[in-house]
């Protein structure tokens, strides 16, 4: 760096958002957290809530006559129980706390303190910006309508990394460029 521009002291904080955040804590690293505890936990909740009834509704059926209606009406909340818990196992593979490490080539995804797995930078395939319609927003504001931060990767591995408008994600965007990722933003 130059005198006129000193180099950046680090963690650097790139994304700030309520949905995720951003931090370069050194100039090979970019620690991201994007975590969805809220909607997970209501999925986790309601599934739970349809194994509960579709097993008392098998139980109910061992002590009366008219256990048909019984068994399919369990049957059919402990199937809407295994959809809600694979609903929250595919957003949980999904979300978490990644680190993008330069000088190792690798993406790591963490839970709490477990490594859920290892992703080499050559198997990144792109890293996508798209609109997130879902967010309840006015169509007509398209440039500020938030956006998911993206890194599809082979074999069929798609990981969040945040969310923000494009000019929020703009700093990380420009990073993942110089470090020649393949980004589209647009």
């Amino acid at each position: 760096m130059s005198l006129d521009h000193p180099a950046p002291k680090h963690p650097v904080t790139l994304l700030s958002t309520p949905t995720g955040t951003a931090q370069q804590p050194s100039p090979q690293q970019i620690e991201f957290v994007c975590e969805s505890h809220g909607l997970n936990s209501l999925l986790r909740f309601l599934g739970g809530l349809c194994a509960t009834f579709g097993l008392g509704q098998w139980t109910a059926a061992l002590f009366t006559s008219k256990w048909l209606p019984l068994v399919v009406c369990g049957g059919l909340l402990l199937v809407g129980a295994a959809i809600l818990l694979g609903v929250v196992a595919s957003r949980r593979r999904q979300h978490g706390r990644f680190v993008l490490d330069r000088s190792l080539g690798m993406i790591t995804q963490h839970h709490g303190d477990k490594l859920v797995r290892s992703i080499p930078f050559s198997s990144v395939q792109q890293v996508a910006v798209p609109i997130d319609y879902t967010d309840g927003m006015r169509v007509d504001a398209l440039p500020e309508l938030p956006r998911w931060l993206i890194i599809q990767a082979a074999p069929a591995i798609t990981v969040r990394l945040g969310k923000g408008t494009l000019k929020e994600l703009q700093p990380v965007l420009a990073l993942l460029k110089q470090w020649q990722f393949p980004v589209r933003s647009a």
